[in-house]
């Protein structure tokens, strides 16, 4: 009867324990917010003891992925924790943790603890893995504002785009977007640096920098005369004054000649070229290079360029561009000049010193 009264006792002691509010209270992570990514190393859980019981040895408990995991007689070993605040390491990419916890006492008639009312929170997200593998793409040399820039990575969620430097974006972290158009501050020629950076959920940063050429200055080319050789071939270097595209002898117009050779120079195959020109009869030979016939790398396209030149007997000096333009004005005013005398004495006329009758 003594025995029967005795487990009687023990079972009414072991109900009231898990029915009686024998659960942890106020518990909560002081670092970590509930399904939120963060990329903290470490979680310190804290707790408040049962307010209704005071027959308490400790806690016992567990920090894992497992969100149904059972604190019972298989699973705890050891003594019980005695404080009430516990701090945990951790790493993961973006993965989810659960803290389970149960209030526990020794009974001394069944010589084991008796367990509470567990409790587990979670899940808490820890991300400590940086995203990987960003790559961004700008147009090495470009005359348009804005670019085309492309930006991929793994594991990222937002990104900041920036002409002054890393994280300068006002607050501002859009969605990564794999292609975007970009507006540089700077638009004078020269080279530009883009400061990418990308976060994941939990604000793990990553970044990289590119540069890109801009560059919105038309190519010109300046014509030379190298040399008149005994076969009556004019030798004339042509060159631009940065690499050029897609340049061939079919872009170059010869007046009063025909070019029977055409080559790219062997150190800037691009930029420098030497041709051969056979005039066709005494007379100005003229070799123009017409506007918008080829481009720079940057998509600009070139400016028109000529040189005149003296063929036999034909005495006038070999001009360029600016020597034409000076010729024809000495022939207007000669010209004015003429009708002038012309209407004051008709039978005479000057044309510059000379005298006609």
């Amino acid at each position: 009867m003594k025995t029967l009264l005795i487990l009687i006792h023990i079972l009414v002691a072991s109900v009231v324990y898990c029915e009686d509010q024998m659960h942890v209270e106020n518990l909560i992570s002081e670092t970590h917010q509930i399904n939120q990514p963060l990329p903290y190393t470490q979680i310190l859980m804290s707790w408040e003891d049962p307010s209704a019981y005071t027959a308490l040895d400790g806690y016992f408990m567990a920090f894992n992925q497992n969100s149904d995991y059972q604190l019972d007689h298989t699973t705890i070993t050891g003594e019980p924790f005695t404080g009430k605040s516990q701090l945990f390491n951790c790493s993961g990419d973006d993965d989810t943790y659960y803290f389970h916890i149960v209030p526990a006492y020794f009974d001394f008639n069944l010589f084991e603890y008796v367990l509470g009312q567990q409790s587990t929170v979670g899940p808490y997200r820890i991300d400590t893995i940086l995203p990987y593998n960003l790559n961004v793409v700008a147009p090495t040399i470009t005359s348009t504002n804005p670019i085309d820039l492309t930006i991929t990575a793994m594991g990222a969620r937002s990104m900041c785009i920036s002409n002054s430097g890393f994280g300068d974006c006002q607050g501002q972290w859009p969605d990564l977007t794999t292609y975007n158009k970009w507006y540089l501050a700077d638009t004078e020629d020269g080279p530009k640096t883009i400061f990418v950076q990308c976060k994941d959920l939990a604000g793990n940063p990553v970044e990289t920098a590119v540069v890109t050429n801009f560059d919105q200055t038309a190519p010109s080319a300046s014509i030379m005369l190298s040399e008149f050789t005994s076969d009556d071939i004019y030798n004339v270097t042509i060159e631009f004054n940065e690499e050029i595209i897609g340049f061939e002898v079919n872009d170059i117009t010869v007046r009063n000649g025909k070019i029977v050779s055409f080559i790219p120079d062997d150190i800037f195959p691009d930029q420098k070229y030497k041709i051969e020109i056979c005039p066709e009869w005494e007379g100005l030979v003229t070799v123009h290079i017409p506007e918008g016939i080829t481009r720079d790398r940057a998509g600009n396209v070139n400016t028109s360029s000529s040189l005149t030149l003296s063929y036999g007997s034909y005495a006038v000096p070999a001009l360029n561009v600016w020597g034409i333009a000076v010729f024809f004005v000495v022939i207007q005013i000669s010209y004015l000049y003429y009708t002038k005398i012309k209407d004051a004495n008709p039978t005479t006329y000057y044309v510059g010193s000379a005298i006609f009758s």
